[in-house]
């Protein structure tokens, strides 16, 4: 299996799944996480996060904070970077970028809000890295949480050509960041299950 090309520059993204060791090793962590409120209603983050009320307390009009590395566990760094480092990513990124690129930031969260169409730009990375995890067989449309990327055109702020992506269970989506007509949203969140996302900015060129 290989990044999907096509798809990544026509519609902004691409979607795998997670290989069984990975996924294992990121549910055991999951499962011994200290959870704490996020920013936004019905979301929790990993005590560890950038995001969260204690560590925004004085950003409260920055939402979207450019993430850093330095408080991130080594095991969920080390399980991002052997993702992004696969063969599947680096066998067309390293031909096309030059080189391998960086992870610049790694957040984790449990539930989500409604967020508006947006994209990382302002946090100056090209990718952004999306790993969903929860209990559900499969994640129903009616639950919301439904991750949606499509082109805005910037003249008229009207988005088309949009795909939603159901956060379902080892879903591992990449977005294009690269692009600056590449938006994503996410529908808000209805049900109570639990839907964690490991996010991770990508740069990559200096």
């Amino acid at each position: 299996m290989e990044l999907n090309v096509d798809k990544f520059w026509t519609d902004g993204y691409d979607v795998t799944t997670l290989d069984n060791e990975k996924y294992s090793m990121l549910w055991s962590l999951i499962h011994n996480e200290t959870w704490v409120d996020g920013i936004f209603p019905i979301q929790q983050v990993a005590s560890w996060s950038n995001t969260t009320k204690e560590n925004l307390k004085d950003r409260e009009e920055d939402i979207s904070p450019n993430l850093t590395m330095w408080n991130v566990p080594v095991e969920y760094d080390q399980i991002m970077n052997d993702i992004w480092h696969s063969d599947y990513y680096q066998k067309f990124f390293r031909e096309y970028a030059k080189k391998v690129g960086k992870i610049e930031y790694i957040d984790l969260w449990n539930k989500t809000p409604a967020h508006e169409w947006h994209s990382h730009t302002p946090d100056n990375v090209d990718l952004v890295l999306l790993v969903y995890l929860n209990e559900q067989e499969q994640w129903k449309h009616e639950w919301g949480g439904v991750l949606q990327v499509g082109t805005k055109t910037i003249e008229t702020n009207e988005v088309a050509n949009i795909h939603s992506i159901l956060p379902n269970n080892k879903t591992v989506v990449l977005i294009n960041n690269i692009n600056p007509r590449i938006f994503h949203s996410v529908t808000e969140q209805i049900s109570q299950n639990n839907r964690y996302t490991i996010g991770a900015g990508i740069k990559l060129w200096n």
